[in-house]
C-alpha cells in the first residue's frame, strides 16, 4: 500500500509558542557537505573526505506584522537568537513530531500593494533535528 504523507492539521512551535495558522509550508531540508580531501596512502588505498549533513527550517507564511506577538515580529525581535522548534506535520496519530533548535532570521516585512502578503525564510537547524513516533 501506497502511503501518502501531507502537511495538514498540523503544528508549530518556536521557543514554546504557536505559529501553524501562519505557515503556508514548513519543511525540514538536509545538504550534505564533504570536510577535508580525499587522501591516497602509497598502497593505493583511498580515504573519502568526510560527510557533514546540515539541516535548515523552511518556512512560508503568511505575514502578520500588524499583530505584534505574531511570527514576523518574533522573527525580527529573535533574529540570530537559537530556540527551541517543534514542528508536527499533521494530525494523523502516526504522525512523527520533529523537535530541533533553529537560529533564528529577521524575515521580509511587506510587499506588494492590497495583495495578501507571504514571506518565506531558512532558519540554519543546530545539530539535527530529532523525530519522536507515537508508541504503537
Amino acid at each position: 500500500m501506497i502511503e501518502d504523507s501531507r502537511l495538514k492539521g498540523g503544528t508549530l512551535t518556536l521557543d514554546a509558542i504557536a505559529f501553524a495558522k501562519q505557515m503556508t509550508s514548513v519543511d525540514l531540508e538536509p545538504s550534505v557537505d564533504t570536510q577535508g580531501e580525499a587522501l591516497e596512502t602509497l598502497d593505493g588505498s583511498q580515504i573519502s573526505p568526510d560527510e557533514v549533513t546540515s539541516w535548515v527550517l523552511n518556512l512560508g507564511a503568511v505575514q502578520d506584522f500588524v499583530d505584534p506577538a505574531g511570527f514576523v515580529e518574533f522573527a525580527r525581535a529573535n533574529a540570530g537568537e537559537e530556540v527551541a522548534c517543534a514542528w508536527t506535520p499533521n494530525s494523523d496519530p502516526d504522525c512523527p513530531a520533529y523537535t530541533c533548535t533553529v537560529k533564528v532570521r529577521a524575515v521580509r516585512i511587506g510587499g506588494e500593494v492590497n495583495a495578501r502578503l507571504a514571506t518565506t525564510t531558512a532558519w540554519p537547524v543546530v545539530g539535527q533535528p530529532t523525530p519522536t513516533y507515537p508508541a504503537p
